[in-house]
């Protein structure tokens, strides 16, 4: 999955515009609710390999947070 392609998909979990969802996007208090952290899990894992847990993507302030996490996790 691209990082375009990826943000397009989480757009779509937020129900945002994805013209708005960027690396820059602040995950500020309440956009992620716990609905949100299991489908962003599972689009990560299934557009990535890369499960990562609820309390580390809640703990995101920003999408390109989540993007560094995904990297983490794939070891680049």
């Amino acid at each position: 999955m691209t990082t375009s392609e990826f943000l397009a998909e989480l757009a779509t979990v937020l129900q945002k515009d994805p013209m708005e969802v960027t690396e820059s996007y602040s995950l500020k208090e309440g956009v992620l609710d716990s609905m949100a952290v299991l489908e962003v899990i599972a689009l990560i894992d299934r557009g990535y390999g890369v499960t990562l847990p609820a309390d580390k993507l809640s703990g995101c302030r920003s999408v390109g947070e989540i993007l560094s996490l995904i990297k983490m996790g794939k070891g680049s």
